[in-house]
């Protein structure tokens, strides 16, 4: 099979590139190696592999031709300095490849019918699905009865995962550093992710 893989030139992409290699799939990477890191570690991740340098957000992207794209383009973390303008701004910059990315995939939607109906639950069945939510993975877990009724179904969130993170953080730190950390996290207090 063919397969895009759009920030091939980071740490994941590139791995991600070298294992479907070696599984025996045809990869095409996209970066636009952008100075947000060192440069020359990611030529260095990107040697081997057949990359195009392309900007999700500015040009023009056709993936009709691949059998399947993995999306892991980005520009994450935080800058050297830590202050609350420093995070305002990078969630600014978020929002704006957000967007951008958006509208070039809405751009390559492929043609035909939106949804589909849906068969009835079958009965005495598990299910597990896992959902990218704007915080992280959503699992959703649902288990059928013998006539087919839902007879539990258990949503985990990833706030549930992260709570252990803000108090790991927060280890050694004065108590007035709470709130900004605690924003910065910006976990689900109701564990509702959704």
């Amino acid at each position: 099979m063919r397969y895009a893989v759009t920030g091939a030139a980071g740490f994941v992409g590139s791995h991600l590139a070298d294992l479907l290699e070696s599984a025996g799939h045809d990869v095409v990477g996209i970066d636009c190696f952008t100075d947000y890191y060192d440069v020359a570690l990611k030529e260095e991740n990107a040697r081997g592999h057949e990359i195009l340098r392309l900007d999700l957000a500015e040009d023009e992207l056709d993936f009709s031709r691949f059998d399947g794209v993995f999306h892991l383009a980005g520009q994450p973390g935080v800058r050297s300095f830590g202050d609350v303008f420093a995070r305002a701004f990078l969630r600014w910059l978020e929002i704006q490849r957000s967007v951008a990315f958006l509208l070039a995939q809405l751009a390559q939607l492929p043609r035909g019918a939106c949804r589909a109906a849906l068969a009835p639950p079958a009965p005495s069945q598990l299910a597990v699905s896992l959902v990218e939510g704007w915080r992280g993975e959503i699992a959703h877990v649902a288990l059928t009865d013998e006539a087919g009724r839902f007879a539990r179904y258990k949503i985990v969130d990833p706030s549930f995962h992260n709570w252990s993170a803000l108090e790991r953080a927060m280890r050694g730190e004065q108590i007035s550093n709470f709130p900004l950390c605690n924003k910065s996290f910006n976990l689900s207090y109701a564990g509702h992710d959704l």
